[in-house]
């Protein structure tokens, strides 16, 4: 009979983890750009490229960074920071 261990350690099993983080990653992209549309208008195909290549943590910063934000160009000048 398999354990919960057991489980955790069949590819199925991780696949299924790995899928749902990254879920997780593209909903939090798209709720970051929805919030970025709703502060600039639209926002360009080139900042929502680089904006869906950051990290989770990175993610975060930038929604928290949001609020401090007055234009766009403060989103690329904390952008090129985080290369």
């Amino acid at each position: 009979m398999f354990t919960h261990s057991d489980l955790k350690k069949t590819r199925v099993y991780q696949d299924a983890v790995l899928e749902g983080e990254q879920r997780g990653l593209q909903r939090q992209v798209v709720m970051l750009l929805r919030m970025l549309t709703r502060k600039f208008g639209k926002v360009s195909p080139r900042l929502k490229t680089r904006i869906s290549k950051l990290s989770v943590i990175q993610l975060e910063n930038l929604a928290e960074a949001i609020f401090d934000f007055e234009t766009v160009a403060d989103l690329n000048v904390w952008l090129k920071a985080q290369d």
